[in-house]
């Protein structure tokens, strides 16, 4: 197969961000054939790209013309359009969450491997430099001891809608795969959850770790709230987080997106040659937050 033929679902900010990525890297990113949207097509894109067909979904991921499907629509709806793109043999790249559930994963991961196609999870946050350059650090003779990740963030409509469909884990996905990656494997301790009907909410999860590391998120959404995230971290030795990063950070080469969007095509192009390339994040660690997110939501008595 030559250069993908790409067809994206949504084009909101996501969606418009794998455009952007698929022209930047030129004929390496494919070219861009059809959009699903409920919205009218922006005018420029209609110049940048002439012919570009604006069908449905189910359209779109039905058309023979083409070979690649990147997923940008609202979390409840990326399994089943995940499901349909594989089912007629499209590689398929999905904004995180992939799914909704640890069955519905291996639901996904099965249909996959049986349709010869790839499935890929975008999660640029864990191929930033400064979290590629900090895992490297953690030695095994050093592991974590302790680790703490705070996040608040605003309420859009989409994660207000998240939030009242009592979501909270998956709108976490990203952090808790954060702290799997740097932590090993995650085991829930405790979990509290405070929220309020415009969906403002605070999630504080207590989890343990590789060799018993003591793992804490806290999660809050609001109104007033900005977007934030810190971090801390100690590891058996008594290393911090300044020790093991230089400053400043590094700043990556290219935007996350454009990478990521890079790192899929390798994968098409590996699996198209017969060979397995494995996912900048493990199958094992994706299905183990999945887990982790069921268990949370039986927790909270979401089950």
């Amino acid at each position: 197969m030559g250069a993908l033929r790409w067809g994206v679902i949504g084009l909101g900010r996501a969606g418009l961000a794998k455009v952007k990525a698929t022209e930047a890297l030129g004929p390496r990113g494919g070219s861009l054939v059809a959009v699903a949207s409920r919205r009218a097509l922006p005018h420029e894109l209609s110049e940048r790209h002439p012919g570009l067909a604006h069908v449905t979904w189910e359209e779109l991921v039905s058309s023979p013309e083409i070979d690649a499907v990147a997923i940008c629509t609202e979390n409840r709806l990326h399994g089943l359009q995940a499901r349909a793109a594989l089912s007629s043999g499209k590689h398929t790249l999905v904004d995180f969450p992939l799914c909704l559930s640890s069955a519905e994963f291996d639901e996904l991961t099965q249909l996959a491997a049986q349709r010869n196609c790839l499935l890929h999870q975008e999660l640029i946050g864990l191929i930033a430099p400064s979290h590629l350059l900090l895992a490297a650090q953690l030695r095994a003779e050093d592991p974590v001891s302790q680790l703490s990740i705070h996040f608040q963030g605003g309420l859009k409509a989409w994660v207000r809608a998240e939030a009242q469909a009592s979501r909270w884990g998956l709108l976490a996905l990203g952090r808790l795969q954060r702290a799997w990656a740097l932590a090993g494997p995650l085991r829930l301790l405790e979990a509290e959850l405070n929220s309020g009907l415009d969906g403002a909410y605070t999630l504080s999860l207590l989890m343990e770790g590789e060799a018993g590391s003591e793992v804490r998120l806290v999660e809050s959404r609001g109104l007033e709230l900005s977007r934030q995230m810190s971090l801390e971290l100690v590891t058996r030795s008594g290393a911090q987080l300044h020790h093991l990063l230089p400053q400043p950070l590094p700043r990556p080469e290219r935007p996350l997106f454009e990478l990521d969007l890079s790192l899929f095509s390798e994968r098409v192009e590996a699996l198209e040659r017969g060979e397995a390339v494995e996912h900048y994040v493990p199958e094992l660690a994706q299905r183990g937050v999945m887990e982790l997110i069921d268990e949370l939501g039986a927790r909270l008595g979401l089950a």
